[in-house]
Parts: C-alpha cells; structure tokens; sequence
C-alpha cells in the first residue's frame, strides 16, 4: 500500500481549523462570541459611538479583540499556555495591563484582585468584563489597533440585531 502524502491541508486542519463563531450575549455596546468549535479563545466586540455629529443614523468603531484566559505564575499573570520551560522569566511574558491594574479597578469600582480573578477565569463573561475594564481605562485601541468603522445599519446587521 503506497503512502499518501500529507498536505498542508490535512496536516494543519484546513478548513476545518475555521471558527463556528455564536453569540454568548449581546449588549447595545458590547457583543461576545464562543467559537463552537472549541478551537479559538472567545472574542469581544466593542462599538463606541463616534459622535460625529451627522444625522445620517451615527458611525462606530468596533474594536475586536480575544480573551485570551490568563494564569498566575510566581505572582505574575501569564498566557494559560505558558509553561515553565520557556526561555525567559514568567515576569517576561506578563501583560503589558498588569501594572496598571489597580488604577484600573479603582476606575471600575472594583479591587485589583477582583480583575486579577476575572482574567484567570473559565467563564468567557467574567474576562469579558476584565478586558472591557482595561480597555474602559486605557482605551480599546490598545486592544485593536485596526477597528472597524460601521453605520448602525452595519452593526445592526452585524450583531443580528
């Protein structure tokens, strides 16, 4: 029996490797969704309206963004994939928002180690609340660089609603 080689399709997941994404909850300002195939963390979208002052129906910018599940290394909070073995020190892969936590949650009206809790989190709501505090406090573009801009038609549509 001959040998099938393997392509990058079959070797990598193709297109089954693709997330099924499905809304957990959804709010006038904020949407969640869980990829169904388990694959991809869940993501975030933001819409904060720009103001501009039109009355053509308002424009947004939708910041997106994943909430990556995060873990506490020798004090230290870490991606969950972090393993011990890596090159550098736990304090070298800390998120760049982790200093700032406590200005974040006095912002918030909550404690530090409340936020701390949240990010560690297995439920996608408790993180959303998380990342939506530090991008609350530190703006959302420094969780998207790239937001997209949409007419309430577009967002409407967007988030099905």
């Amino acid at each position: 029996m001959a040998k099938r080689k393997r392509s990058w399709m079959t070797t990598f997941g193709g297109l089954n490797s693709q997330p099924e994404w499905e809304a957990l909850y959804t709010t006038d300002e904020e949407r969640v969704e869980v990829d169904k195939t388990g694959v991809y963390p869940p993501e975030m979208e933001v819409a904060q309206d720009l103001e501009d002052g039109d009355d053509d129906g308002g424009h947004f910018e939708v910041f997106r963004f994943s909430l990556d599940r995060l873990k506490e290394v020798k004090g230290y909070l870490v991606s969950e994939r972090y393993q011990a073995d890596w090159p550098h020190a736990a304090s070298q892969y800390q998120e760049w928002f982790v200093k700032s936590l406590p200005e974040v949650a006095r912002s918030m009206g909550t404690t530090a180690t409340k936020l701390r809790a949240a990010f560690c989190s297995k439920d996608a709501k408790d993180r959303a609340w998380a990342y939506s505090s530090v991008g609350g406090h530190h703006g959302f573009v420094n969780l998207d660089n790239y937001p997209l801009t949409l007419t309430t038609e577009e967002l409407d549509k967007r988030w099905g609603r």
